[in-house]
This record gives C-alpha cells, structure tokens and sequence, in this order.
C-alpha cells in the first residue's frame, strides 16, 4: 500500500514522549558491510519485522551528501544506505499498541498519521520504548521537513494512550487546535 514504516518518537514509563520523526536507522561502524547493518538495525531496533521477509524483498539506495559541520565549518561527506523492504505478515513478536484518543474535534484528515500506533522497548534500555506508526511518504516529508510537522508529530503523540496512560510531552508543547 506504500505506506512507511517511521519511527515517531521515544516515549518512556513515567509517559513522558518527545518527538522524532524518521526513518529507523543506526550508524554502520567501519568496514562493516550494509547489509550486515541492515541486519543489526532489524535485530536491535525492529526485532518485530520477520527477517525472512526483509531477505525476500530488498532494495539499496545509496546517497551521498556534504555538509559544513557546525562549528569548526569543515566540509563532511555522509553517505546514506536506504533498504526498501515489503513486509507482509504481522509482527512476530509481542508490541505494545497505542490507541489514539483525540483531544478535541476531529476532522477526517487522511495527511495525518495513522490512529495507530505501537511501542517498541529498548533492548538496551527497556524502560524506554520507540514509538512507530505507518504514514505515507508525503506525510513523512511534511513531518520532517516543515515547522508544521513538527507540531503534527507533537498532536498525534499528545493524544496516544497505552494501558489507559496518557502520553505527556517532553518539553511540553503548545498544540494549535
């Protein structure tokens, strides 16, 4: 259905979220081989996602950028590895899902992401937990490339719930209605 699956933002037991919305990722260490990244990456931040299905339906993109790095105004050169996967059977292993309980009235809005979502513990840390939605790639790009997605990521996270607690912000936002 080409929706994405995008990390959200970390959320933690007192409740407390803060939003950041992008794609799941991890830096590769040196001389390690993509694919062999993509497989720490799916094993520590996804265990979810059966490997089986991401072995049957990869795709690599890589892209190179270059940026002044912020104080000493060198000149850095990134290169980004993006795997496209299709993931076809529910997740294997236990999540906990997030229902979306909107604060005020809703207008149908099909840019938004989903009204669902779920939560992925650390495995380093298990207190804390990823959160996860599936969105579009058009929303994905208004949610990581404007002001106004920043406060779209802030809205949904104001209004998740797990286990009847309600998830509060960090720093605490001001939501437009």
């Amino acid at each position: 259905d080409s929706w994405i699956l995008v990390q959200l933002g970390k959320w933690d037991d007192a409740g407390v979220a803060s939003p950041d919305c992008r794609l799941p990722q991890l830096q590769m260490t040196v001389g390690e081989p993509p694919r062999t990244a993509l497989d720490r990456l799916v094993a520590s931040k996804m265990p979810f996602v059966p490997k089986a299905e991401v072995d049957r339906s990869i795709e690599q993109e890589l892209v190179l950028d270059e940026e002044k790095a912020t104080g000493s105004g060198f000149l850095t050169k990134h290169a980004r590895i993006f795997f496209d996967a299709v993931v076809e059977s529910e997740f294997k292993l236990a999540v906990s899902y997030l229902d979306r309980k909107p604060t005020g009235p809703v207008e149908r809005d099909t840019s938004a992401p989903c009204r669902h979502a779920f939560a992925v513990a650390d495995s380093a840390a298990p207190e804390k937990r990823t959160i996860y939605t599936w969105i579009s790639p058009t929303t994905f790009d208004a949610l990581t490339t404007s002001q106004a997605g920043e406060v779209m990521a802030q809205r949904f996270l104001s209004e998740l719930v797990l286990d009847g607690t309600k998830v509060n912000l960090i720093p605490p936002a001001v939501i437009p209605i």
